[in-house]
């Protein structure tokens, strides 16, 4: 057990610690015999807790054949829950007419037309292989369009793994002017000079924005931060509108996670604010890798000159069919039933927040679940925040939140690393209400051993 020494718990979670620790070690021993040769999500494999090997519905199933309800569900990619019938078909029946061509495919055109149904709003589409590449090709897309290299960002948020973009708030930076360093090794220090980093939520935002609008080429945001999933950030999204368009800057929303989650068209439809640009992922793909970047009309154009120089978008497995089938099967499935399935999952996520935060106000334990729509995060603290730099002063210790998830899987629910916690349409009310009282037992549970204290 490296995540916290066990001999400095108290006895009820060293004990719940082990139980889990008894639980996966039984196909360690096999796994470690192959040896840390394969790194992902930024950890090695002895940092994993559980490897799946399956997953329906709703659970997952690990390699010591534990089942677990999935909240994780690929980083809230798998919306229609794994292996979905309608999904696994197509990709089936596109896999056995090949899976790679690089020459165009029908089924691209097919999605792009119905995404243009969907998002009126936007001129094209472009594909590729995941958010972080959306978001780096949105990037070079601005700075073509408006002949200026800064991007401005918001603390808080993630816009995936490439240098440009990985940065995170330096601990002691002002809530008001939040200063930005890179969360990685490796990534050229020079690059922060191109970066504005902005206060999310905070009204400071917009006077930073004034003070760099001749050299901002777009301002990103996440229409909701999975670092602080909130439903009152619209009138925040609107002046934020307001003054790019005043300063002839881009506004682009990363909607990789928002994204036909919240509601069909995503973020844009959800709080009413339409952006110039637009990337997508996750929910989009059908559980496979995909990326999008969506544009105005006449940003769009850009992309094959207009008068301009050409912007380069291009990629091998771009807008490959198995990824277009996979991705037209679930668009189609959730325009189809898209007066059902946002409705139950916005009132079922409601449900999960309000019943934990019940709990804990009941029960005066500090800790309380914030969320939008169909995904929420658990907050270790009561306070008020408005932004993921108070929550980081408020918050119990990082080693007590990572012992507290290790527990949450000795009640059989799984919560991927980044403590997102997301709803399925394979997610009934009754495992809702089974995922709320694992939240609450486990609750209850630290804060009788003093582990929950600010």
């Amino acid at each position: 057990m490296t995540i916290i020494q066990k001999k400095i718990m108290p006895a009820a979670i060293a004990r719940c610690v082990q139980r889990v620790d008894d639980k996966l070690s039984a196909a360690r021993a096999k796994r470690q015999t192959y040896g840390d040769v394969v790194w992902n999500e930024g950890y090695g494999p002895h940092d994993a807790r559980v490897y799946v090997k399956s997953g329906h519905g709703c659970t997952i199933i690990d390699d010591a054949d534990n089942t677990f309800i999935d909240m994780g569900l690929g980083a809230g990619s798998a919306m229609l829950g794994h292996a979905h019938p309608a999904v696994v078909a197509a990709i089936a029946q596109q896999a056995a007419r090949g899976t790679i061509y690089v020459a165009p495919n029908l089924l691209s055109h097919e999605l792009g037309v119905l995404l243009k149904n969907i998002l009126p709003a936007f001129g094209g589409f472009v594909f590729c292989n995941s958010g972080g590449e959306a978001t780096m090709r949105a990037l070079r897309l601005a700075r073509a369009i408006t002949g200026r290299k800064k991007i401005g960002i918001f603390s808080g948020g993630w816009h995936g793994g490439h240098d440009m973009l990985l940065v995170e708030e330096a601990p002691q930076s002002s809530a008001a002017a939040p200063q930005a360093f890179f969360r990685t090794a490796g990534a050229p220090p020079e690059l922060l000079d191109l970066l504005v980093f902005l206060p999310y939520n905070h009204p400071n935002a917009f006077h930073l924005i004034e003070q760099h609008k001749h050299n901002l080429a777009m301002v990103m945001v996440e229409p909701a931060q999975g670092s602080n999933p909130r439903d009152d950030v619209g009138p925040f999204l609107k002046q934020l509108r307001k003054v790019t368009e005043q300063h002839n800057i881009l506004l682009g929303f990363d909607e990789v996670i928002t994204g036909f989650r919240l509601a069909l068209a995503g973020g844009q439809e959800y709080f009413g604010v339409v952006p110039d640009v637009a990337t997508y992922g996750k929910v989009l793909g059908g559980g496979l890798p995909i990326g999008m970047v969506a544009a105005r009309p006449d940003y769009i154009q850009h992309i094959r000159g207009g008068g301009h120089a050409p912007v380069f978008m291009g990629g091998t497995f771009s807008a490959n069919p198995l990824t277009m089938a996979a991705g037209l099967a679930t668009v189609r499935h959730l325009q189809a039933e898209q007066t059902t399935i946002y409705p139950t999952l916005s009132r079922q996520g409601a449900h999960l927040r309000h019943t934990i935060n019940q709990f804990c106000a009941t029960q005066k334990i500090s800790a309380r679940m914030m969320g939008v729509g169909s995904f929420s995060r658990l907050m270790f603290t009561d306070q008020t925040i408005a932004n993921r730099h108070e929550r980081d002063i408020f918050e119990v210790a990082d080693d007590v939140q990572k012992a507290f998830y290790w527990c949450l899987l000795d009640c059989g629910v799984y919560v991927g690393t980044n403590r997102v916690v997301f709803l399925s349409t394979q997610h009934t009310d009754d495992v809702v209400n089974k995922v709320a009282q694992a939240f609450c037992d486990t609750l209850a549970m630290f804060w009788a051993e003093g582990m929950l204290t600010s």
